[in-house]
């Protein structure tokens, strides 16, 4: 893993606080954990990691992988590899909250549905985007999220047909 605080050299410390507020990290080469005054040999080593936890904020997290830090996704709105979204994955539900983009559901959906699961959840995320796109007064994308819908809603895509009134699954 790479240094929190300078990102160019190899962490060696690695300080990890649990607390009500959540989970906070830090990830320290040797020479910038001497530089905020952790010297492993000292006695006072936990008061100076308490200290070094508190003055540090979220928004020095980086990737471990690729070392984009919260700060510069939020700049670009662009993730820089897949950890990204395990790493700054609650960051990224709260941009994508903001703006009207929700997860699908992935819950347990009963049996006689189960056929149906992509089709309901591809109609509820194409809501959402109208929805958002209405919002922020895009109009073309809403059009074609919009006759999108449509199309989902006919009777070929639905399976709704008028011969018998018997389900055609299982």
């Amino acid at each position: 893993m790479i240094c929190d605080v300078c990102r160019k050299r190899e962490a060696v410390i690695f300080v990890q606080q649990l607390s009500m507020q959540g989970k906070k990290e830090i990830h320290l080469c040797e020479e910038c954990a001497r530089e905020q005054g952790i010297d492993a040999s000292s006695e006072k080593i936990a008061m100076n990691i308490e200290n070094l936890i508190n003055g540090f904020t979220a928004e020095k997290k980086v990737c471990s992988v690729c070392g984009r830090s919260l700060d510069d996704i939020r700049k670009t709105r662009q993730v820089g590899c897949p950890e990204c979204y395990s790493a700054f994955k609650t960051e990224v539900q709260d941009m994508l909250g903001k703006k009207g983009i929700d997860l699908p559901y992935t819950g347990s959906m009963p049996k006689k549905l189960a056929y149906f699961r992509s089709l309901l959840t591809d109609r509820m995320a194409i809501q959402t985007k109208l929805k958002a796109s209405l919002a922020n007064e895009e109009y073309e994308k809403a059009a074609m999220y919009r006759d999108f819908l449509k199309t989902l809603e006919s009777p070929a895509v639905t399976g709704a047909d008028d011969h018998s009134g018997e389900p055609f699954y299982e």
